[in-house]
Parts: structure tokens; sequence; C-alpha cells
């Protein structure tokens, strides 16, 4: 129905607008829905909620497409800023003095433990592009090397109500899936995805070296896929 409303639209020029936005004063852009493709009013209210609502009745519009295309366009036009786009995930941490300690176990391991490691994903990653095909599956969105085009790319997952499929992780491609349940999960500006601390996009890894010498951010060769 034409009561579902929601804060963000895809303006005319391209570029996703929240209703709040003082790009409003300009009159000349209309709105589309990003859950169905409808054009959109803006509705400001004194009291309440701003809001965009649908011109016409649209039943078959549904707010976890909405999301999931939000969540999709937001992060890519933040990658693709070059603002730091930094993922924060468990790791297994090796203490940096294990090569010349004289107490250390015979396996690198013991000498292991749990902890959180970041990553720009810019150090590893120029381009990003919304569902592209590799090695027969289609990611939400594909992070790739210009320079290194023979290096696996890297698959950004947007779990709203269907999570990664199985035989998609099996492929050994690395993937980061990132779970949306609301707006609050897509808040700008993204400074660190997966950070359990800041519930910002909670997430799950697949295919994805955990192992991390020292507290550093490694450059180019922990991301890989198997096989």
């Amino acid at each position: 129905a034409n009561d579902i409303t929601y804060p963000n639209a895809l303006a005319s020029n391209g570029k996703i607008v929240n209703v709040n936005d003082p790009e409003f004063q300009d009159r000349t852009l209309t709105y589309t829905c990003l859950g169905c493709g409808e054009p959109m009013s803006a509705v400001h209210r004194t009291t309440g909620q701003s809001h965009f609502r649908h011109i016409n009745s649209n039943p078959n519009c549904n707010p976890q497409t909405y999301l999931h295309r939000l969540a999709k366009r937001t992060f890519k036009d933040w990658f693709d800023s070059g603002k730091p786009f930094v993922f924060k995930y468990k790791s297994k941490n090796t203490c940096q003095h294990f090569e010349i300690c004289p107490f250390r176990g015979e396996e690198e391991e013991s000498c292991m433990n749990d902890g959180y490691s970041s990553l720009d994903l810019h150090t590893l990653y120029d381009t990003c592009e919304e569902e592209v095909r590799y090695k027969g599956f289609i990611g939400d969105l594909v992070l790739r090397n210009s320079l290194h085009p023979e290096q696996s790319p890297l698959f950004l997952e947007i779990a709203v109500t269907h999570k990664c499929e199985e035989e998609k992780i099996a492929s050994g491609i690395p993937i980061i899936e990132l779970n949306i349940q609301s707006e609050e999960d897509i808040k700008l500006p993204i400074s660190e995805i997966g950070d359990p601390q800041k519930n910002i996009a909670p997430s799950s890894v697949y295919n994805f070296d955990r192992k991390v010498k020292s507290t550093k951010i490694f450059h180019g060769h922990q991301l890989k896929a198997s096989g």
C-alpha cells in the first residue's frame, strides 16, 4: 500500500538521498523507490518523522529489498569515495616475539590468542562492482585489484533475509557477509564494518585467513581463496 514509507530514495541524479538532506532545495529532482522502482514524493513534517512515500499504491514493494539495495549502494558509494573502508574481524594473533622467544611451544598455535584485526580493504582492492559473476557465482559487491587481475576478488554479500549459499561458500572465494537488519547497520561514516563493539554491520567471513602476525595490518597476502 502507499503507506509504505522510507527515509531514503533514489534521486534522478543517480544519488541516494535522505529525506532530511539539504539537497531537497533542488526542486528539479524526482525520486524513485529503492525497493520497487516506483515514483516517490517527500513528506516534510515539523512534528514527527519526515519520509518518502509512494505516489501510487504499490502493494508489491518489499522493505527487505529496499534494505538490501540501500546497503549495497551505500557501501559501494563509500568504497568508491576512497575513504577508509575498514573491516574488523575476529582473528588468531601470534605473539610478535614468537620467533625469538625461548619459552615458546613447538607449535605456533601454542602462542596464539583470540583477538581482533583491522584491514582497510583499499589496501587490497581498488574497484567495486555490483552484481558481477566470478567462477559461476554472482556477488552483491565484488572487489577487485585492477593491477593484479589474477588475484581472487572479494565478495561483499548483503544478508537481509537470505544467508550466503553453501555452494558459494564452498567455491573458495573470499567472502565477507554483512548481516543487515535495519538502517542502523548502514550508518555513515563506515569506519569499521564488522566491529562487534560498535555493532556496525555485524559480519561472517568465509575462506578468510584469520592468522595475523603481531597486530600489523597485512598487505595483500592474507585474503586468499583456497584451492
